[in-house]
């Protein structure tokens, strides 16, 4: 709810957040937001980029200085770490969430490999 609310604020409707890791290593690698909307229900959405997308600087954010994203970027964190956690296991994943802010859905789509097992995807909506 928070990560909705912030997104609001900013005027967002769609934003796309991309994180990797595994092995107890990770984060997220890019966060952008866009005054469009996604033009897909969140699950079928295949795009790699948003029109007129605006970047969150997460290097800056994940220092949290006191920058203008570090609580937009915060609550994005606490949606990836309510399931991947600090990334620990035997496991890879890349995984992005896609969402909508008009319909207020978050899709949560990961492809995961387990030790030397083959990759599989999931997707779910938060």
């Amino acid at each position: 709810a928070q990560l909705l609310e912030l997104l609001r604020e900013r005027g967002a409707r769609s934003a796309v957040i991309a994180y990797e890791g595994g092995n107890d290593e990770g984060w997220i690698t890019t966060f952008e937001y866009s005054a469009a909307g996604l033009g897909a229900d969140p699950a079928d959405w295949s795009g790699e980029s948003l029109p007129d997308a605006q970047a969150v600087d997460v290097d800056a954010a994940m220092e949290a200085a006191g920058g203008p994203d570090d609580a937009l970027f915060e609550a994005a964190e606490a949606v990836m770490c309510d399931k991947w956690g600090s990334f620990a296991g035997e496991f890879e994943v890349e995984g992005r969430l896609v969402i909508d802010v008009d319909s207020s859905r978050i899709v949560r789509r990961d492809v995961v490999r387990v030790e030397e097992g083959p990759a599989e995807t999931e997707v779910e909506t938060i």
